[in-house]
């Protein structure tokens, strides 16, 4: 596999868990809110 390919893999995995990351901690926004949670 190219050296190239691999770097884009991680960059690609590193969106992705930044990307979790920032979801999680608005959802635990959202439920700390009054009110209902909101549901995706």
């Amino acid at each position: 596999m190219p050296a190239d390919t691999v770097a884009t893999q991680n960059a690609i995995t590193q969106l992705i868990a930044a990307s979790a990351l920032v979801t999680a901690h608005c959802h635990a926004h959202n439920y700390a809110a009054p009110g209902k949670p909101k549901i995706a």
